[in-house]
């Protein structure tokens, strides 16, 4: 049989002279075919056209936007543009192993069922700007409804990022697209909204890299738009797996509270972080002390430090 046709889309904006030669790079080493790279360019004003122009490669094929769409609005003119059966959407600061998309598509091959799945997820590292690993973490989840992924979420067994997702381009498609009420979480709820009518393959091994570089600029509105669609993205969880809202809300209430005090943490300035530490315990009904999540990260501090200093 024929293999599928696979895109990998690169949104970009203005990155010619940085991180998208990584990705593109990336892309380009793929020992996967038959595969497609779409370079979606968000109205950049550098030389972005110039450079995708240069990389002499019949798979790349180049998409300029006639105005700056946003960031989502591009996400999803990359969809809009590809042609293959499954869809990566590959950020231009991030990177993907040479065997991500053989991985993906020869679990696709070994899967038993006759419907095609919905997504495919390996596991994810996580880089800086210079390209070094600061983590990784296998993909260990328990897959078999919406609320066993999204528990092996809040578990630390697996995590969700774009790098590490391939899609059934029509599944997605069918799912909406990239969307959530405030456009944070568009990529989690996209797979919520697939691994309820499709099921979800789950690939462990580490394949892809997201990239966590640059300084903080965030305030307080700004956590108030990620708390709120992190109440978005609990309320299509518990849509979606009715029977287990009230664990999923009790869980999930938890998770939340913690993950948006860590965005909290890299914050640049104290006054910034002393209203959006309040504004994160108000959001989730005082239920998790952001005195607790500063003194466990105090520790784990000195641990780490103790640890090299003995090492």
């Amino acid at each position: 049989m024929a293999r599928p046709l696979v895109t990998i889309a690169i949104p970009t904006y203005n990155r010619s002279g940085g991180y998208l030669r990584e990705a593109l790079a990336s892309a380009l080493a793929q020992r996967y075919e038959p595969l497609e790279i779409v370079v979606v360019d968000n109205a950049s004003t550098d030389a972005t056209g110039a450079y995708v122009a240069s990389v002499a490669d019949e798979r790349v094929r180049y998409v300029r936007n006639a105005t700056n769409l946003g960031v989502v609005g591009n996400f999803n003119a990359c969809l809009e543009h590809a042609r293959g059966a499954y869809f990566l959407l590959l950020h231009d600061d991030d990177h993907i192993d040479a065997d991500f998309v053989e991985c993906c598509v020869s679990a696709i091959e070994r899967d038993a069922r006759d419907e095609p799945p919905g997504v495919v997820r390996t596991g994810t590292r996580v880089i800086d700007a210079n390209g070094d690993v600061q983590s990784e973490r296998i993909n260990a989840a328990r897959i078999g409804t919406v609320a066993d992924l999204a528990f092996s979420w809040f578990d630390s067994k697996t995590s969700l990022y774009f790098c590490s997702t391939l899609y059934h381009t029509q599944s997605l498609r069918d799912a909406g697209g990239f969307t959530s009420r405030r456009d944070l979480y568009i990529d989690v709820a996209a797979v919520l909204r697939i691994a309820a009518v499709r099921h979800v393959l789950d690939v462990p091994d580490v394949k892809a890299s997201f990239r966590r570089h640059g300084g903080n600029n965030g305030n307080a509105q700004t956590i108030e738009a990620w708390c709120d669609d992190s109440h978005f993205l609990l309320e299509l969880m518990c849509d979606l797996s009715p029977e287990r809202a009230e664990e999923l809300l009790a869980k999930g209430r938890m998770y939340f509270s913690s993950n948006n005090y860590s965005r909290v943490a890299r914050l640049d300035s104290f006054l910034n972080r002393l209203k959006s530490y309040w504004v994160v315990y108000r959001s989730f009904g005082f239920r998790a002390s952001p005195l607790r999540f500063v003194a466990y990260r105090n520790y784990l501090r000195l641990k780490h430090t103790l640890r090299a200093s003995t090492s």
